[in-house]
């Protein structure tokens, strides 16, 4: 396991392995951060597939986020470079930013 970087987030230290691996220490009984460790930006809400079990509430007439994703996007190239940032695309083949018509 090798270290890949730490960083201080409030009154706790980050310590992040090349495993995946993720320390949060101090000297204290509880952890108060100044900024989120991680963070999901769901592009678009659109999808055909209709689950009846979708917990992202997705459908036919969803929206895509646009202006919400560029934001959170410029948000996060603000935090430490050792922040996760996971982009929930779901189906979105059926409204794609990045094809050609």
């Amino acid at each position: 396991m090798n270290l890949l970087g730490t960083y201080q987030n409030g009154n706790y230290t980050v310590t992040i392995y090349d495993d995946g691996t993720k320390v949060r220490e101090n000297d204290i009984d509880n952890f108060s951060a100044d900024f989120p460790e991680c963070m999901d930006v769901k592009i678009t809400n659109k999808c055909d597939l209709n689950c009846a079990y979708c917990h992202e509430d997705s459908r036919n007439d969803g929206l895509l986020a646009i202006f919400l994703t560029s934001h959170l996007l410029i948000l996060s190239s603000r935090l430490p470079k050792l922040q996760s940032v996971a982009v929930i695309r779901l189906h979105t083949l059926i409204y794609c930013l990045f094809c050609r018509n």
